[in-house]
């Protein structure tokens, strides 16, 4: 429930000004049960707390043990605020400078006559149609695809109302910005589907692929290298970015190739170094120190361009040139491709093995090769040893003897070739991510200790706890899968994944189950919240990209207005995030941030105290001929006071 509360932090501890905002009640009828406790050290006044709903004073209470206090949300403000007011706040002391007042143990909403509340006339009657709209599309769908007859129909559409309702209780608080990405993305899905099922279309005509498709990579290459330095050699901008330069560096200085770090696997810190060494050498950065974080981008903007390249090779085993081509051209431009190629990350390099290693597997299907299914193994390790979410690859290795045995119908059975070289092929990924990662068992110890902690941090959340069912499972969809290709071309993806659906095909369906398979974790773990949760989903993007090309594509290829409606919206699917990525690309290479700190120094006195708000997002004035003082955010907007004790004669807001 993060989404509704402001100054309510994970330990349930209520600041003073902190507030509960659910959204779309009814005016009147509904009620908030809050289960509060005392919480604080016994030698500290019981909390006073005065709570106001819409800005009306409502109830004042003390807080000396644990006790329910019931509000009334009377009023017609939107969504309707639930105000504290901490009449005698105390701070716990040390970092902690927080003004606490009670703890908040459980929130519950509920009406009169009712175990839930009362929502809006609006938000029911949006409800309904999008509902409907839903259970409609879902009709058309099923006509053809699983060939029901009306009864059927009637019951399934009843069963879908019934799943809608059962998902609206999954969540807890009401928030309506969860449901709309959720009846957003079933409509998409389920409109690609009908249409795939009542569309014919006609075979691609022949195209000049290698001219387009060098095109195409210099192209990749010149928007993933523009800007590389940006923050390099004045401040380093990218705060993961710290340790993994300073492991570089100190392989290359000592020789000693355990990094002593093991929070990520150690493929791309191999790969920084040796890249460090050769960019040192050619004279390119001043020194190891520095030049590990250049040579840690260039190792992932060269990942960038050559998942260009790769996706273009897969597109063309599993469909066409054509959508190979076309699926190089969306990866090219994507903005979230193009700006983590530019960081010293391992998401890049692990969507890069992640590709190579179902291009091989296809290879394998197609040709029956052995051969090309180690290959494919061997990758699978590569994708562990470039981030521990690539282990999730080994399930592809594992689907390969269904997958061969399934050529145009469906057939629960088992390749018996692939089934026999199975486990050697796991065995090979498994010692190709100990050849990426070798103190894994050298340094175990250590090894275990980072991994555990990994776990935890990612069950636990980065800031906040976002569980998969308070977001009905689409917070990716709307907070990652937007930013990344942004809103249109997001939409137009999940559109295009129930168009190759409805077609179920071996190649449509290994796309789809590739999405899944790295998009469903992605949404059960707790880790979502900034800094960018959208990196989480890059390995799903070659894949959205394929779904792109091959759909609409297909569309393109049909008659009258769809025929035209396709080759619109594959303009716009291509166009919109590109112009992002210019726009993006034109605006780093100059940060902001480096602007503003030639002009402190060149235009404020020596000596003055410069107050800032957020470390990292400012500009480096910590080894200048300043005074640097560090205030939380919060405490400056709500207190001048405080601004005032500090002393500080400017202040500067990130």
């Amino acid at each position: 429930g993060w989404y509704i509360f402001s100054k309510i932090s994970r330990d349930g501890w209520i600041e003073d000004g902190a507030e509960i905002n659910p959204e779309y009640l009814f005016y009147r009828g509904n009620r908030m049960l809050l289960s509060l406790t005392r919480g604080r050290p016994l030698a500290v006044a019981p909390a006073k707390l005065r709570i106001f709903v819409c800005s009306k004073l409502v109830k004042e209470v003390v807080v000396n043990k644990e006790i329910n206090v019931e509000i009334f949300l009377k009023g017609r403000c939107e969504p309707r605020t639930v105000k504290f007011k901490v009449l005698n706040p105390f701070i716990p002391g040390g970092r902690d400078k927080r003004l606490l007042g009670a703890q908040l143990k459980e929130v519950v909403f509920y009406s009169k006559f009712f175990p839930f509340p009362i929502v809006s006339f609006p938000l029911i009657f949006f409800s309904a149609i999008a509902v409907w709209l839903i259970s409609f599309l879902f009709s058309l769908a099923a006509t053809d695809f699983f060939l029901l007859r009306s009864f059927y129909l009637t019951a399934v559409q009843l069963g879908i109302i019934l799943l809608n309702a059962f998902l609206i209780t999954q969540v807890k608080y009401i928030k309506v910005s969860v449901f709309w990405p959720f009846w957003l993305f079933w409509t998409a899905f389920l409109t690609g589907a009908v249409l795939a099922s009542k569309v014919s279309f006609s075979k691609e005509k022949h195209i000049p692929a290698k001219i387009w498709l060098w095109t195409i990579l210099f192209l990749a290459a010149v928007i993933r290298f523009w800007g590389i330095n940006f923050g390099l050699w004045e401040s380093q901008f990218h705060p993961d970015e710290v340790n993994k330069a300073r492991i570089a560096s100190r392989i290359i200085t000592t020789g000693d190739l355990n990094p002593h770090y093991f929070l990520h696997p150690s493929l791309l810190i191999y790969c920084a170094s040796v890249m460090t060494w050769i960019l040192v050498k050619l004279g390119i950065a001043p020194d190891f120190s520095q030049g590990a974080y250049l040579g840690g981008r260039v190792v992932s903007a060269l990942a960038g361009t050559a998942s260009v390249f790769v996706v273009y090779h897969l597109g063309k085993n599993l469909f066409s040139k054509k959508v190979g081509l076309f699926s190089a051209l969306y990866l090219a431009v994507f903005p979230l491709c193009v700006a983590s190629s530019r960081y010293f990350k391992e998401d890049v390099l692990l969507t890069l093995n992640l590709l190579l290693s179902v291009n091989f597997l296809v290879l394998a299907l197609k040709k029956e090769s052995i051969k090309h299914y180690f290959f494919s193994a061997f990758f699978a390790g590569l994708s562990a040893g470039s981030k521990y979410t690539g282990f999730l690859s080994f399930f592809i290795i594992l689907s390969a003897p269904l997958l061969a045995s399934w050529k145009e119908k469906v057939k629960v059975s088992f390749n018996m070739r692939f089934l026999m070289f199975l486990a050697p092929a796991l065995l090979i990924g498994v010692c190709a991510f100990f050849l990426t990662t070798p103190y894994a068992l050298l340094d175990w110890h250590r090894f275990i200790h980072d991994f555990s902690q990994e776990k935890r941090h990612a069950l636990r959340g980065h800031s906040e706890t976002i569980t998969a069912w308070s977001q009905l499972w689409m917070y990716h969809f709307r907070y990652s899968l937007f930013k990344a290709v942004g809103v249109f071309t997001a939409v137009l993806s999940v559109f295009s994944l129930g168009w190759l659906f409805q077609r179920f095909k071996r190649e449509e369906l290994l796309v789809i189950f590739i999405v899944l398979l790295f998009y469903l974790p992605a949404e059960w773990v707790a880790s979502k919240p900034a800094p960018q949760p959208e990196r989480y989903i890059m390995p799903i993007l070659p894949f959205i990209a394929l779904a792109l090309s091959k759909a609409l594509l297909d569309l393109k290829n049909s008659s009258g207005f769809l025929s035209l409606f396709a080759k619109t919206t594959l303009v716009l699917s291509i166009f919109l995030p590109a112009f992002k990525t210019f726009t993006f690309s034109s605006e780093i290479y100059s940060d902001t941030r480096i602007k503003a700190k030639r002009w402190i120094v060149k235009n404020i006195p020596s000596g003055s105290k410069i107050a800032l708000d957020w470390e990292r997002y400012q500009p480096n004035l910590w080894h200048t001929k300043f005074k640097v003082i560090l205030l939380p955010r919060d405490k400056i907007i709500l207190s001048l006071r405080r601004i005032q004790q500090s002393g500080a004669n400017y202040l500067l807001l990130s």
